[in-house]
């Protein structure tokens, strides 16, 4: 709801690379890219390799100019059209963007994609755990693997997973379906920290979900809150290999969870004068 829109200049603040610096300045950082990296390197048995197209990264903000968000997809769609061999694509996609004028910008983002590749390559996505899944993204994604802590610090084993999930795909070893369950539930002040009551049950759940056989990642957004849309709200999401009744199970199992928590009061918030109050007291 900002009214400072976020330009090219934040994005260049941010991150703005190509090509090879995709990697070298993002993957010794404990990033998702890097955990990607290392996953493809460990589980690509050699036979599969790494192109990487583009990286842009802003601080949180108003909504990206929508001609910047143009520009940025059309650099993206050209460096895949001008592979020679694509066998699979991982999106990192925060989830919840905005952009001047649009709705569901990471759904725009993720159909053009898929009508450049068409309807068979895999495409694995992964989110902040902040992301509000659409159905358009449910329905052009092949995987989607989210964070599971916030605050966030498992960037790279998320990239990992998603690498892990890709490299096993385009070999052929793996055959991932997969199940979003969309909630009409809200909870924001305070309520989505991993480690404390009451998500710290939501995401031992999620860890359980985990070690099923079958399972190859497991996911619950509880999106972030402030943004206006028709299909905001909290979603589960559950990959399996090949086994759609699994998926469907571990989904809604998981959605069970979220939506038991739904009568949890939130935490007391302060007014500013409070909060300016309270940061007096504890310096």
């Amino acid at each position: 709801f900002s009214p400072v829109l976020t330009g090219l200049r934040d994005v260049e603040a941010g991150a703005l690379h190509y090509g090879a610096d995709v990697i070298a300045k993002a993957a010794p950082k404990g990033t998702a890219i890097g955990g990607f990296v290392q996953a493809i390197a460990e589980h690509g048995a050699g036979e599969v390799s790494v192109l990487p197209i583009l990286r842009a990264v802003a601080m949180s903000g108003g909504p990206v100019e929508r001609a910047v968000s143009e520009r940025l997809k059309a650099e993206l769609l050209e460096g895949l059209a001008a592979a020679s061999r694509l066998d699979g694509i991982y999106l990192v996609l925060h989830g919840a963007m905005g952009v001047e004028g649009m709705r569901d910008p990471e759904g725009d983002l993720l159909s053009a994609v898929r009508e450049l590749v068409g309807p068979s390559l895999p495409i694995g996505i992964s989110h902040d755990l902040h992301a509000n899944v659409t159905r358009a993204r449910a329905e052009l994604a092949t995987f989607l693997v989210g964070y599971h802590t916030n605050p966030h610090r498992d960037f790279h084993r998320t990239g990992y997973e998603s690498g892990r999930i890709l490299a096993g795909t385009v070999r052929g070893k793996l055959h991932p379906v997969m199940t979003v369950r969309k909630m009409r539930l809200l909870k924001g002040g305070g309520m989505n920290i991993d480690f404390l009551a009451p998500m710290n049950g939501v995401f031992r759940a999620v860890a359980k979900a985990e070690k099923q056989k079958g399972v190859l990642s497991a996911s619950v957004f509880p999106v972030h809150i402030w943004i206006d849309d028709q299909e905001l709200g909290w979603s589960t999401v559950a990959v399996t290999d090949g086994d759609r009744e699994l998926a469907d199970r571990t989904a809604d199992t998981l959605a069970d969870a979220a939506w038991a928590i739904r009568d949890v009061p939130h935490p007391k918030s302060y007014t500013a004068e409070e909060a300016v109050a309270e940061a007096k007291k504890r310096c």
